[in-house]
């Protein structure tokens, strides 16, 4: 929600949309400090069709993060039309150049950390395009308060170890699903939002990693998460904490063998985490 504020006020605070915010807001609103990665007024030709016909583009981020270090893009629209309207858009057509997935072509890990949204059920929407589904995008309809709704798009790069679309499940290594079903679905705290960022591993290891949308102490994170992992069959052993870092260990017997896990929890900046957490299987 951030982005969306920065870029609406941006917008309606200059009658000239300046080609990118000063460095300075940036950093200090986004945690960025880079100003041309924050573009007012502009979206890129190949997620313009995303947005909905007569949205005024808010504007673009842009992030050196996620798969191969290609980043993420996000795009912010306004619309005058309700966000249930908007939404029942959505839901009727696939954007052009876009083929919206479903739960039996693109299913959710079976463990690990899972995406959520907060305050849009039934108002988000995944595609995919590219000739291998590389690409990415969630578009979430948010309603705006001064009437009609705004909706964010934001695309990433599909990582090589999720399901391709075009394929199926079977192309998952065994043992990324074998190891990925020891760990539980790790989900958001209520009124929290999470998004899935990537994971992957070796013939013996496995990681799930996501971005966490809180202003949530880092204690508070940590307890979350492990009384998720404590449910799902793993026991504790070591919690180490350093500032804004905070560390833990697992342990678990899953299928007559002995496996080994470590948390990973980093606050980027007030209202953002980096979570991961990365299993050991028993030759390791």
């Amino acid at each position: 929600m951030r982005t969306l504020l920065l870029l609406a006020l941006c917008v309606g605070a200059a009658s000239a949309q300046p080609a990118a915010v000063d460095g300075e807001l940036a950093f200090a609103l986004l945690g960025i400090d880079d100003a041309e990665a924050l573009a007012v007024g502009t979206a890129p030709d190949s997620l313009r069709p995303l947005l909905p016909e007569g949205a005024t583009v808010l504007g673009t981020l842009r992030r050196d993060v996620g798969i191969g270090g290609r980043g993420t893009v996000t795009v912010l629209g306004r619309l005058d039309e309700s966000p249930e309207e908007v939404a029942a858009a959505y839901a009727r057509n696939a954007p052009d150049g876009w083929t919206s997935y479903s739960p039996e072509r693109f299913s959710e890990p079976a463990g690990g950390f899972a995406s959520s949204t907060s305050g849009t059920a039934g108002r988000s929407f995944q595609y995919y395009a590219g000739e291998d589904a590389e690409r990415v995008a969630q578009v979430s309809v948010i309603g705006r308060p001064a009437g009609g709704a705004y909706v964010r798009v934001h695309q990433r790069w599909r990582h090589p170890l999720e399901t391709n679309p075009h394929r199926g499940r079977a192309e998952r290594p065994a043992w990324v699903d074998a190891l990925e079903g020891s760990l539980p679905l790790l989900t958001a705290p209520e009124g929290d939002v999470q998004r899935r960022t990537g994971g992957g591993g070796g013939p013996d290891d496995d990681s799930s990693e996501a971005d966490l949308r809180t202003d949530r102490p880092l204690a508070e994170v940590l307890t979350h998460i492990g009384g998720q992992m404590a449910e799902g069959g793993w026991t504790p052993g070591s919690h180490v904490s350093v500032g804004e870092v905070g560390t833990s260990s697992w342990v678990r017997e899953w299928e007559g063998k002995s496996l080994a896990a470590m948390l990973y929890v980093r606050r980027e900046a007030a209202d953002r985490y980096a979570l991961r957490i990365h299993v050991l299987g028993p030759d390791r």
